[in-house]
């Protein structure tokens, strides 16, 4: 294998991976002579030998040993073919063009005779023995490593982002069996989140993927189709920035146990975030797997599960609240005790049950609809909770099951319940079923309910088209003062996704300071036109930096 330079170039350098005892070894191969072609062999030994060198860096890999490994000295004592006294931290700050040239210059000297007038080569075969986290000792790590180590790891921030990842779930080549699409992927992934919530590596062995996979597939798949959890395995590759396979050329059989799959590393970065995992479950749900009963399955993976909300939390928030009801009266929560609540209506007072109010919620959170009958007061307790509607006797949570965010910019609803359901409709956007996350601008992390869904473009002037696509117009922002500096422009964002401060010398300058240096990540390129419009429109600072717009 070649390995490349930073600009992705390929060099002429070959280099191979191998299990060696309980590690790894990276072969760097001699310069030197001529190839089939005429040209010189490994030309580019030292850039090439420099740039493995710092890949291996950014892997936090441990240079345990480096030997001389040319065919005329392997017969010789590893002691009498060592390049390094000791082992190297790559990872810790280490000069790794220094280092390469202690490698080269300290080759001329192995095997020579003592006396010897001059210097051998100093392009010679290198054995560098590494220990590398997540890589074992095996060949397909060893294969995976020389995969990862071959090209340049170009900055996650710069080329993969969660919309990036979002996208690619939403756009999955899927299979067709007997005319329909068949489920294997988007189950598949599902599981595969499941197993990094519960701190799994990012790769699996197929040894321990079939045998799980396979009953997934049988508990969750259409009816009659078949269980082959080795085709997911395998061709989930096409979606390339999301899953990676080694050590395979096709579907995986019974011999190849030790062969791996799974998320990609900048798939997986992304992933070990429990926000972002939510949103990922909550796409795939929506996109491919909305006949699936989703609880179940979240179930089944270990995936958390959204709960219901508790009746007795409902009721008792909206003591003292006048709720419309269908006819046009307004009825009210008085008092809530254990087990029923009493609502002030023109005709007197009524006892609510808390447990059918339970009921609807269980429902509700199960299915997406519950019944509330005939009851004007139930349906209007009903209709309070979050990115729910009651119409003619059924409730119906609204959070994006079609799959498309069309419905919202069509949010009318009862006026006392409006703003929860806006709220209740973008949280489940950006956050899916995850209990918290952090704040877009100062990056600190709270419970959803201390997080305000904020449009980032003002929604009254937001177009039906910019309403719709929730992904991108809204961010969350902390209700400790973040949400409000950005909605009166004390903040914006920059093009380059830099927090902007506007402070003049005034008493907010002091709430603006743990902000400074911060860069969020909600700006990417779907959602810069919104940010753009923002620091035009909005932002009392100059758009050039930190305090006072200068970052």
């Amino acid at each position: 294998m070649r390995v490349a330079d930073d600009a992705g170039d390929e060099l002429n350098a070959d280099f191979s991976v191998e299990p060696d005892g309980e590690h790894l070894a990276v072969l760097v191969e001699s310069a030197g002579g001529r190839r089939a072609d005429g040209g010189v062999r490994n030309a580019d030994y030292r850039p090439g030998l420099e740039a493995l060198l710092s890949r291996l860096a950014a892997f936090d890999a441990v240079l345990l040993d480096a030997l001389v490994d040319s065919s005329q000295v392997r017969g010789l004592a590893e002691d009498e073919r060592r390049l390094l006294p000791e082992p190297v931290w790559l990872g810790r700050g280490v000069d790794i063009s220094a280092l390469r040239r202690r490698l080269t210059s300290g080759q001329g000297r192995i095997g020579q005779r003592p006396g010897a007038p001059k210097a051998g080569n100093n392009s010679k075969r290198l054995r560098l023995r590494v220990d590398v986290p997540g890589y074992r000792p095996a060949d397909a790590d060893a294969d995976r490593l020389a995969s990862d180590i071959a090209w340049p790891r170009t900055r996650l921030a710069e080329r993969f982002r969660v919309p990036d990842l979002l996208a690619a779930l939403e756009s999955l080549v899927t299979h067709r069996q007997g005319g329909e699409v068949t489920l294997h992927k988007p189950l598949v992934l599902t599981w595969a989140l499941g197993r990094l919530a519960a701190g799994h590596d990012r790769l699996f062995e197929w040894a321990e993927f079939r045998t799980p996979v396979a009953a997934l597939l049988r508990e969750f798949g259409r009816a009659g189709a078949s269980a082959t959890p080795q085709y997911p395995f395998w061709r989930l590759r096409s979606a390339d920035a999301l899953w990676e396979t080694h050590g395979l050329t096709r579907e995986p059989t019974a011999a190849d146990g030790s062969a791996l799959a799974g998320f990609t590393e900048q798939a997986a970065e992304l992933l070990s975030d429990p926000v972002v995992r939510a949103q990922a479950a909550e796409v795939l749900r929506v996109t491919y797997l909305g006949e699936v009963d989703h609880r179940a399955l979240w179930r089944w993976v270990g995936l958390p599960v959204a709960e219901p909300p508790r009746a007795l939390d409902v009721l008792r928030d909206l003591i003292g609240t006048g709720l419309p009801t269908a006819s046009g009266q307004t009825v009210t929560v008085v008092g809530v005790g254990a087990s029923a609540a009493l609502v002030a209506t023109a005709d007197g007072p009524v006892e609510l049950s808390v447990d059918e109010v339970q009921a609807v919620l269980d429902r509700l959170t199960e299915d997406g609809t519950a019944s509330v009958g005939q009851s004007e007061v139930l349906a209007a307790v009903v209709a309070t909770v979050a990115g729910t509607t009651v119409q003619a006797g059924r409730a119906v949570q609204r959070g994006g099951r079609d799959g498309r965010d069309k419905h919202f910019a069509e949010l009318d609803g009862r006026v006392v319940a409006k703003y929860r359901k806006e709220q209740g409709e973008l949280r489940k956007v950006l956050v899916g079923a995850a209990a918290e996350a952090p704040c877009a601008l100062c990056g600190r992390v709270f419970p959803v309910e201390l997080l305000i869904a904020a449009h980032i473009k003002r929604r009254a002037v937001c177009d039906d088209v910019e309403r719709n696509d929730l992904r991108n117009v809204a961010m969350l922002a902390c209700s400790f003062g973040c949400d409000r500096l950005f909605e009166l422009g004390y903040v914006s964002v920059g093009e380059d996704g830099g927090v902007l401060l506007a402070a003049g010398g005034g008493p907010v300058d002091p709430h603006l300071e743990h902000l400074r240096g911060r860069v969020t990540e909600a700006f990417h390129e779907q959602s810069a036109r919104y940010f753009r419009w923002h620091r035009r429109n909005v932002f009392k600072g100059r758009t050039g930096g930190s305090v006072g717009g200068v970052r």
